[in-house]
């Protein structure tokens, strides 16, 4: 009798968008001003990374500001996006948003519920939206997604 080889089948499941919440501020700060009110409310420590930086028409490029965070293990990192620029926004669909707030949890350690809550707490933070990664139809997703 010939010998057949088993097929096994292995699911693989790609978890980067269903630990990844984008959360939409609203806020007249200054980008720095916003990170330090998000610092001392989540007593975290949001810092200035490098810039992103993003061809908006054929020619023009525009920089955005970024501050990341890092916890400890578990990893939770927190993003700080700036959707503005002194010409520009990331996303045209949402330009009423000023930052995006970004949070990647591997390890579903996040209180999502109580983090936004504490984010709403801020005075200046006007409104907060929590968006859908899967519902954000834009190219320059990829710019901003860890």
């Amino acid at each position: 009798m010939a010998s057949r080889s088993k097929i096994t089948r292995l699911t693989l499941t790609d978890k980067t968008e269903a630990d990844l919440v984008i959360i939409g501020l609203v806020s007249s700060e200054a980008d720095y001003k916003v990170s330090q009110l998000i610092n001392k409310k989540l007593s975290i420590s949001l810092r200035h990374h490098r810039t992103i930086d993003i061809e908006i028409n054929a020619g023009e490029k525009d920089s955005f500001s970024k501050y990341a965070f890092s916890s400890g293990s578990p990893e939770v990192i927190y993003y700080l996006i700036s959707n503005r620029s002194e010409k520009n926004v990331i996303f045209k669909k949402l330009k009423k948003i000023d930052y995006l707030f970004l949070i990647q949890d591997h390890e579903n350690v996040c209180n999502f519920d109580q983090i936004t809550t504490q984010l709403r707490e801020i005075e200046k933070i006007t409104a907060l939206f929590i968006l859908d990664p899967k519902e954000i139809k834009d190219k320059n997703l990829a710019y901003i997604t860890p």
